[in-house]
């Protein structure tokens, strides 16, 4: 029985070119689609559970709608970018269709606002890739839910919420992990606030237990790193004394840290 001819190479002049060497040479490359394909499933970069819906196209992070901060709406087809890498300089707001269209209980300006919100999301996913104690991402949700307005009472000032924060994390373990939290926490109040941390800082330790409207007293928020040196010898005064409270312990770190960094007279504020 005759051989059937395999290629235009068995038909002298054919016009159709042979492509079979090139296959050879390039079938590593040649993609098989008799195979099945796989499919990612990432997990959300805020709460660790499995089956993130929103993957951000700049840092590759996937986040639940209600996770994120602020939550955002069910698009699944326009590329969507996370509040971690918005380009805060800019003044429109990228988030406005998901923003809740009732009244609005906090007091914050845009701008604060979506600083704030960057923070609190910098927290969440730092405390979820760091940490496993439940309380204190639940705690820090909480302060995340108010910040969005979904649980009352809202944040009306930047220094409200930054104490809340420096409470929430003060009354946790000293272990490395959370330390290490603060420090990222410290870095990137920095980044947010820049020349603007030294006053925001001041004004948050004049705020009164509960000043940021929630039941739990808020106190005086720390500054960087350079405090913490402080804090063992601030806290063993207080306890001998027994006359000082918690708040006046971390106002005092808070002035000693401003001390140092010699803030200009005329941008000082009376803190007792």
């Amino acid at each position: 029985m005759q051989e059937i001819a395999q290629s235009p190479r068995d038909f002298p002049g054919s016009p159709f070119p042979d492509h079979s060497s090139w296959y050879r040479q390039n079938s590593d490359s040649v993609r098989d689609f008799t195979e099945p394909l796989s499919l990612e499933i990432l997990s959300c970069s805020s709460c660790g559970a499995s089956d993130a819906s929103k993957i951000c196209v700049s840092c590759g992070r996937g986040y639940h709608q209600d996770c994120h901060v602020p939550p955002v709406g069910p698009d699944i087809w326009s590329e969507w970018i996370c509040s971690l890498c918005q380009d805060l300089s800019d003044p429109s707001d990228p988030f406005s269709s998901d923003r809740p269209a009732g009244p609005q209980t906090s007091g914050l300006g845009l701008l604060d606002q979506r600083k704030c919100e960057t923070l609190v999301l910098h927290l969440l996913v730092e405390s979820c890739a760091r940490l496993s104690q439940s309380g204190f991402l639940l705690d820090l949700t909480r302060i995340s839910e108010r910040l969005t307005c979904r649980a009352l009472p809202g944040f009306q000032r930047v220094e409200d919420l930054v104490s809340e924060l420096w409470t929430l994390m003060e009354d946790s373990s000293q272990d490395d992990p959370l330390n290490d939290l603060r420090e990222s926490f410290h870095r990137k109040m920095k980044d947010m606030f820049g020349s603007e941390l030294p006053l925001l800082l001041r004004r948050a330790s004049n705020t009164p237990p509960g000043g940021g409207g929630g039941s739990s007293p808020t106190r005086g928020a720390p500054g960087p790193k350079e405090v913490d040196a402080e804090t063992v010898k601030v806290r063993g005064e207080a306890e001998r004394t027994g006359r000082r409270s918690k708040l006046e312990v971390l106002r005092r770190r808070l002035r000693d840290f401003l001390d140092t960094k010699q803030l200009p007279p005329g941008k000082r504020m009376k803190t007792d």
